[in-house]
């Protein structure tokens, strides 16, 4: 390798990007945009949730329950007479949910007997889910917070969310995000590169001069990777400032993983780039197999364990899932040092392998003695 050569290589590259702006804009106004969308866009939080509560017999309950659910801000609580009242109230999307009290007994000694009935509005799924969720936790609360008064002979639910106490959403949605807008940065950004030459002619004067196939490559890959690494700890600063989500690991192992990942998603675009040889081929494959792979395959949105075995293999084989779990460890739980070792080797192998073959791609197609492109 030669390294008066590769300075020039990377000089023209440099040049390249002051003259084609819209690398800029995928480097670094692309991942703001995609915070933005993910963490406002993509929120599970709901707030807040409207409930009837039902109360035909048991009045002492009913204000009891009134009283504590109506402090909450996931909540917004109004007294109806009947059940029929709240379905009406459903059927008009005027509440989410119905809190039926369903009791026979004229006196509250023997509340053990006592029903609450949860009707939830089954329109959308996750909704209906999470109110049901919220609806169930704060019912349990309240009456075991006041058994003194009511003697309520029910079992007490006490839960807590390990690692996400706030129980926020975009805690543990944007962890695994980050990766997706790394990937979608350094591969997009990087399948244009050789693809963009081959389709202006200027590849040619690569070919008939005395520079090599590792030389192409890295001269491409360092700038780019420099720009794309720019970027992603841009997003780490934006979601920081935005959003706030903790950081209880290793900041050491979390730059680490960022500039490794960064590297591996710019290794992967630069050899689609020279697998493909046409900027729209090198775009819409660098969106299907690193961006889309690295949202749903990853298990950031997904959990591995719950799909079939052989997309769960798939997801395995590629470096968004080794990533996602590294931040996730970074940024929430901390600790698991090994775990974090052992993600950022396979990290690290992908750059090798993915290098190694666009050096052969680049070989084959003309740079010393193989085949013209």
């Amino acid at each position: 390798m030669n390294l008066l050569r590769l300075k020039y290589l990377i000089k023209k590259e440099i040049e390249q990007i002051n003259k084609d702006k819209s690398i800029l804009i995928i480097a670094f106004v692309v991942p703001f945009l995609l915070i933005l969308i993910y963490g406002y866009g993509m929120s599970m939080d709901i707030k807040p949730v409207k409930a009837a509560l039902v109360c035909e017999n048991n009045a002492s309950l009913a204000t009891l329950l009134q009283s504590r659910l109506q402090g909450s801000d996931y909540l917004k609580i109004q007294n109806v007479f009947t059940h029929q009242e709240g379905e009406e109230l459903l059927n008009r999307h005027k509440i989410d949910a119905i809190v039926d009290i369903k009791s026979n007994l004229k006196s509250k000694k023997d509340l053990s007997d006592t029903e609450i009935l949860i009707t939830i509005d089954g329109t959308s799924g996750i909704f209906g889910i999470t109110a049901q969720s919220y609806l169930q936790q704060a019912i349990s609360q309240a009456l075991s917070s006041d058994n003194t008064k009511l003697p309520i002979k029910s079992v007490e639910l006490i839960s807590r969310n390990w690692f996400n106490e706030a129980n926020i959403s975009n805690r543990y949605i944007l962890p695994g995000q980050t990766v997706g807008i790394i990937t979608l940065v350094g591969a997009f950004m990087c399948s244009l590169v050789i693809a963009r030459e081959i389709n202006r002619g200027t590849f040619e004067s690569l070919i008939a001069s005395n520079v090599t196939a590792f030389e192409i490559m890295l001269s491409k890959t360092i700038p780019y990777f420099v720009m794309s690494l720019w970027g992603s700890f841009l997003t780490l600063i934006l979601i920081e400032i935005l959003f706030a989500i903790p950081i209880r690991g290793s900041v050491i192992f979390l730059i680490l993983t960022v500039s490794a990942y960064t590297l591996s998603s710019a290794s992967l675009g630069l050899f689609i780039s020279a697998l493909m040889k046409d900027q729209f081929l090198a775009t819409e494959y660098a969106i299907l197999l690193s961006f889309l792979p690295a949202i749903l395959l990853s298990g950031s949105l997904f959990d591995l364990r719950s799909v079939p075995d052989f997309i769960a293999f798939i997801g395995y084989l590629i470096p968004p899932t080794y990533a996602v779990e590294s931040f996730r460890i970074c940024f929430l739980s901390g600790g698991n040092t090994d775990t974090l070792l052992i993600n950022l080797a396979i990290i690290i192998f992908y750059v090798v392998f993915f290098s190694a073959l666009t050096v052969f791609l680049l070989k084959r197609g003309g740079i010393k003695g193989g085949r013209h492109v």
